[in-house]
């Protein structure tokens, strides 16, 4: 099915399973927050503007993240450029 839709298949190095783990938590908070309660989307162009606007209106400008000391990543961003 992957070849089918000239897809490329992801994988962790060998040895390193925690290669995928930032990638994977993401992928779930984001079918729990969006794609569960929304349910299927109608056509392609609507899920791809839905996880745009989820990823840029949402997730990236409110959602804090541990591992950036609670703020979201447009903060941690902004806070980064301002000590340049």
């Amino acid at each position: 099915m992957v070849s089918k839709m000239a897809m490329r298949q992801s994988f962790s190095r060998i040895g390193m399973p925690g290669d995928n783990s930032w990638s994977e938590s993401f992928y779930s908070i984001m079918k729990k927050e969006l794609i569960f309660q929304l349910g299927r989307f109608p056509t392609r162009e609507s899920a791809r503007q839905g996880v745009f606007q989820y990823i840029e209106g949402f997730y990236n400008t409110s959602q804090g993240q541990k591992c950036l000391g609670f703020s979201s990543p447009y903060q941690c961003l902004q806070n980064w450029s301002l000590n340049q």
